[in-house]
């Protein structure tokens, strides 16, 4: 009698798996065994409340500050975005060193950087770092704070601030009538009106 009971349930494997964010239990048949399996769905299905119920007592508090998602695709939600940013902006200030100081472009690297480097020293919560920086979510500003970490070397190449002083630009002036597809760009204060009223 105990070799068949060990036998059954060495038999028998249950498997938990996440389908489309549902619980679903499937009951496998693991090893030879003749006749099938037998699964009371409503056992399981109270197991998977009942392990729903504790997730949410337990595990929700810890969970209540990460985002579920981003809402923009091919951005996944970053849980610990805070130090992420926080790392990034101090490899950007170290970064941008070479450049001289009194290039702008360091100038500007350096002061929105320790802008945001601050506000998510203050800030530990996600959504007041994202409410204060006002350039996005948190992912996004990761995604910016990489994006110059790869522009400094290559400003740093190009040293556009070093322009020689003698440097002219040619201003071209065409006085040809503007084609009609073409959109006209006005000032905000001009009046279409005003050619006629004169």
């Amino acid at each position: 009698m105990e070799a068949a009971e060990g036998e059954e349930s060495a038999g028998r494997k249950l498997s938990f798996r996440k389908d489309l964010g549902n619980l679903r239990w499937e009951a496998e048949e693991a090893g030879k065994r003749e006749g099938g399996l037998e699964v009371d769905p409503k056992k399981y299905k109270l197991w998977g409340q009942e392990r729903a119920m504790f997730l949410r007592r337990f595990a929700g508090p810890l969970l209540a500050g990460v985002k579920a998602t981003t809402g923009i695709v091919g951005l996944e939600v970053v849980p610990n975005a805070r130090e992420v940013l926080v790392s990034l902006y101090r490899e950007t200030l170290k970064a941008v060193e070479p450049i001289p100081t009194t290039a702008q472009y360091r100038k500007t690297v350096e002061a929105l950087t320790q802008h945001r480097l601050k506000v998510c020293i203050e800030e530990e919560d996600w959504e007041k770092i994202e409410e204060k920086i006002q350039g996005g979510q948190v992912e996004e500003l990761i995604v910016q704070a990489q994006d110059e970490l790869q522009l400094i070397p290559k400003m740093a190449e190009w040293k556009p601030w070093e322009v020689p002083e003698d440097y002219k630009v040619e201003i071209i002036e065409d006085d040809d009538s503007v084609p009609s597809h073409i959109p006209i760009h006005r000032p905000r204060h001009w009046n279409p009106l005003s050619m006629f009223l004169s």
